[in-house]
């Protein structure tokens, strides 16, 4: 008889632990870790379409908005022109000071490496007790963190036995970076590392574009020849280029850190006005008005209508930004194929 006792005390803690564990592991809910540096969290949120751009937080707390939330999405049908919003809520069974939560951008560097707004509610008890605006596109001056630059990220503390809530709102303005929701629980000395799998890639590019540069520098002044002056353009506009595509973003943290929406601008110009200055220094390199003239007209003419897509570009960026696609994507066809030419 004491046996069977035994065995009935021991299933019923079994199951009560059972229970205790299936409940934070549901969906919307996720059990903090202890001594893991890096915790993914994207299979463990709720997600919900705010096509209209009408839900509050209040509403999403306790209000009818809240009915909204699916433990599940398609990232194929996602739709970017849509607010999302995402929920999980967090329990640990130890004091978890001086984590984040931050979002893991391994396939996007630069500029892209975070979502364009990005807010973050933090809710105990039912009340909101801290909020954060970490988007690509806030002001530094505004953002809790900033390094990496561009990185969404923001710190959590949670005391023993525990739950906070915290609701996300993940939105694309300018259409320019994909929305992402590979978000993480990790460590704040695990932040300060750069998450991107292109870091040593771009490093390297920005490098040989800063060689180049000084090279072309330095011989336009020896020989004052004028394809020269094209080919330090070329290569500045490039060098550039891969500084908004380096990790930590350096032509926008260094240049208009509070201004970030000049980044989503400064990428067209310098795209296209690196396909004209690069014309430009083939056109004098070769002397093509003298050896080929028909062709020359032909590259003139092009260049025209690449200043003419930049154009539109920035245009459509201001009004139609989720429209860019119609004007950029054959432009990019245009441009690439008449290169190789």
């Amino acid at each position: 008889m004491r046996r069977i006792a035994i065995c009935r005390i021991i299933l019923f803690f079994n199951s009560f632990y059972s229970k205790a564990q299936n409940v934070y592991s549901a969906p919307g809910f996720y059990n903090v870790q202890l001594n893991v540096p890096l915790q993914p969290l994207e299979n463990h949120l709720l997600f919900a379409e705010d096509k209209d751009h009408v839900f509050t937080v209040p509403g999403l707390i306790n209000g009818k908005d809240s009915l909204a939330f699916k433990p599940f999405i398609n990232k194929k049908v996602i739709n970017p022109q849509s607010t999302w919003w995402c929920k999980i809520i967090l329990y640990a069974d130890f004091n978890l000071p001086e984590f984040l939560i931050a979002l893991q951008a391994k396939k996007n560097t630069g500029i892209s490496s975070g979502n364009e707004v990005m807010n973050a509610w933090i809710i105990k008890d039912g009340k909101v007790n801290k909020t954060y605006s970490t988007g690509t596109l806030t002001p530094a001056s505004e953002r809790i963190i900033n390094e990496p630059f561009n990185q969404n990220a923001f710190p959590i503390n949670l005391k023993k036995g525990e739950t906070i809530t915290i609701i996300l709102q993940v939105r694309s303005i300018k259409n320019f970076a994909p929305l992402q929701f590979n978000f993480v629980l990790q460590q704040i000395p695990v932040v300060n590392s750069s998450s991107s799998t292109y870091f040593p890639e771009i490093v390297f590019y920005t490098g040989v574009m800063f060689i180049l540069f000084l090279f072309g520098l330095v011989f336009s002044f020896i020989t004052r020849e004028r394809s020269f002056y094209w080919f330090t353009l070329v290569s500045l506009f490039y060098l550039l280029h891969a500084l908004l595509l380096h990790p930590d973003n350096l032509l926008t943290q260094w240049f208009f850190p509070n201004h970030p929406v000049l980044m989503v601008y400064a990428w067209i110009i310098l795209t296209y006005t690196n396909v004209i200055f690069y014309w430009q220094f083939g056109r004098q390199f070769t002397q093509l008005k003298n050896t080929i003239p028909v062709w020359d007209i032909v590259v003139r003419f092009l260049i025209g209508f690449v200043a003419l897509a930049a154009l539109l570009n920035i245009v459509c960026t201001i009004y139609k930004p989720f429209s860019i696609e119609n004007i950029s994507r054959p432009a990019s066809i245009i441009i690439f194929i008449t290169s190789l030419v």
